[in-house]
């Protein structure tokens, strides 16, 4: 029997699939469609939907890219048809995709009636493997649901968050607000809802949508609140550590979920949190089953590594500088901006926009994250208008560079706007006298004009 949305919700589906970097199919059923989103690794790469609405036809319309009385079966075949004719740049239809993969996911958090199953495969087809969006893109929106608070809330209402440390690339997508108030959360590790409500001063809303976020990122549990899902992802978890047994000791860290620098105190609590989560009798095991004597070896494993890891000394903790450099929207925003050249080199523009896109939001005063905004903005017809305004915001924050002004003129040439290309060549040129492609640039606009006003001169007319 599938499971149901209102039994089992999607967030919690969408959570395991994250944490477990899992590839395969999730089909949901309701609202007399159907709708299927593939992942591969944990991202999602491609849906499908049965509902004409939901169609990369109609979001091409959306986007302004297509005229609006334009209606196919076959969306993707139409969009490569328009790709191949040169109607369309494949910049665009990609861009259309990642909308489109947006719109639905989300859309899937606000039904409550359906059906689901989710179909794990180890390979993805290779046509499934373009564009991708990060999960936590997605669960970073879907938070404000409003049915999300009351389903989670009541499960957490009687229990203290303990609050744990998450992938770096998955806290780096999250808004900038949210990232900080979990922040300011992680020093109340272990206290209840209304103490850390009262000492940080938020809205209620504020803390549960940061609260919900962060446990389906998996930077915080609730210790007592098993739910069969809970129970699914344990047992997974002894499955995985009973290949490594087989294989050799397994990381004591990774047995009892602690970060190197962990104190005696930490880990003794550690220790008892994950005997007690990972008894035979909480994973509802009967000795019967096979996994029953891999939990007890995995408890005896666990003892040992309480032992070791209290025996240790701790590696000394990072300077409270790199604390706080960690939680700086600045260095984040060049990781953001690192992954973007990375893209542009591939020529995903479409991925590499929305990476410097972020980059600005976070760091405003960066001139070439503007720079190379308008750069690969250039490459979307759609954005060209965007284009201009990123190379001109650039060139005003770094007057004294001429490579923005030089891209305007390269921008307004490939668009046939000679004057204007011919201006800001001239502009360049003014800033760096000694910029070659810009001199070129404008003996070529001057050579074409010489020949077109001799051809009007030899002709009758």
């Amino acid at each position: 029997m599938s499971p149901t949305l209102d039994r089992s919700p999607l967030l919690l589906e969408f959570k395991r699939i994250l944490g477990e970097e899992a590839s395969g199919t999730l089909t949901v059923r309701a609202d007399d469609c159907t709708r299927e989103l593939v992942f591969f690794q944990g991202k999602l790469t491609r849906v499908d939907s049965t509902r004409p609405q939901e169609g990369l036809t109609t979001i091409l319309q959306d986007c302004g890219l297509i005229s609006g009385d334009v209606l196919e079966e076959d969306d993707e075949q139409f969009a490569e048809l328009l790709v191949s004719r040169g109607v369309l740049q494949r910049g665009e239809v990609d861009f259309a995709r990642l909308h489109r993969m947006r719109i639905i996911a989300l859309s899937l958090f606000s039904i409550t009636q359906g059906e689901w199953t989710f179909h794990a495969q180890k390979t993805t087809p290779e046509s499934s493997l373009g564009a991708a969006i990060h999960l936590a893109d997605i669960l970073s929106d879907a938070v404000s649901s409003v049915e999300t608070h009351y389903y989670f809330r009541e499960i957490f209402s009687r229990s203290h968050p303990r609050f744990v440390a998450i992938p770096p690339h998955a806290r780096s997508r999250v808004y900038e607000r949210q990232s900080s108030l979990f922040a300011r959360m992680q020093h109340l590790d272990g206290r209840s809802h209304e103490q850390i409500r009262a000492e940080l001063k938020i809205e209620e809303q504020d803390y549960w949508e940061t609260l919900i976020l962060f446990f389906l990122l998996g930077g915080v549990v609730f210790p007592g609140s098993d739910t069969s899902d809970d129970v699914k992802k344990r047992r997974e978890m002894i499955i995985r550590w009973r290949d490594h047994l087989e294989s050799g000791q397994i990381d004591p860290f990774d047995l009892l979920g602690l970060e190197k620098g962990a104190t005696p105190a930490q880990v003794e609590q550690a220790f008892h949190e994950r005997s007690r989560d990972f008894h035979p009798r909480h994973l509802e095991l009967d000795p019967e089953n096979e996994l029953h004597p891999v939990a007890m070896k995995i408890l005896a494993q666990m003892e040992a590594a309480r032992d070791t890891l209290a025996a240790s000394p701790p590696p000394a903790p990072p300077p409270p500088i790199q604390e706080a450099e960690s939680e700086n929207p600045v260095k984040r925003a060049q990781v953001y901006f690192q992954e973007a050249l990375e893209n542009k080199a591939r020529k995903n523009y479409v991925e590499a926009v929305d990476c410097l896109q972020r980059a600005v939001h976070l760091d405003p005063e960066r001139a070439k994250y503007y720079f190379q905004l308008g750069l690969c903005q250039m490459h979307l017809p759609a954005f060209r208008k965007n284009a201009e305004q990123n190379l001109l915001k650039a060139a005003e924050m770094e007057p004294w560079n001429a490579e923005p002004v030089y891209h305007l003129g390269v921008m307004f040439r490939s668009a046939g706007l000679r004057r204007m290309s011919e201006k800001y060549f001239r502009k360049a040129l003014e800033i760096n006298m000694d910029h070659t492609k810009a001199g070129q640039a404008l003996r070529e606009i001057s050579g074409t004009a010489a020949r077109r006003s001799r051809k009007n001169r030899n002709s009758f007319f």
